[in-house]
């Protein structure tokens, strides 16, 4: 990515990330940091799954914003 489309990206996740509860805002910094889904659960305290339908929440809300809709699609749990 050029530089400008690289920023543009780090400042749509930060809004994201900003709107999470703090573990799921941590569990989405370990896994872009290249951390495994099993290694951050361990790390949070959490299930494995947990961590995984974070994951998953966090890149719909992230296509939903790309593609227009902002609309909330649940919460991280």
């Amino acid at each position: 990515p050029t530089p400008d489309e690289a920023a543009a990206f780090v400042e749509e996740l930060e809004r994201l990330l900003a709107g999470l509860h703090e573990r799921d805002r941590r569990a989405v910094e370990l896994t872009l940091t290249g951390e495994s889904p099993a290694a951050v659960s361990q790390r949070l305290g959490c299930s494995e799954r947990t961590v995984r339908r974070t994951l998953e929440l966090v890149r719909q809300r992230l296509a939903n914003r790309r593609s227009g809709d902002a609309r909330p699609q649940g919460r991280c749990p």
